[in-house]
């Protein structure tokens, strides 16, 4: 059975997406949504 993460050199290409994506996120959303979402609620 062949599985994805067999292929080891699919695991760079995963982690270097993963990373950019995170950075780019916290530009457009400094404060993540849940905790956004849960300040919101405690002020009322």
């Amino acid at each position: 059975m062949n599985v994805m993460t067999d292929e080891h050199i699919l695991i760079i290409p995963f982690l270097l997406a993963a990373y950019l994506s995170r950075r780019i996120g916290k530009v457009f959303m400094p404060v993540p949504l849940y905790r956004f979402l849960a300040n919101k609620n405690l002020k009322g």
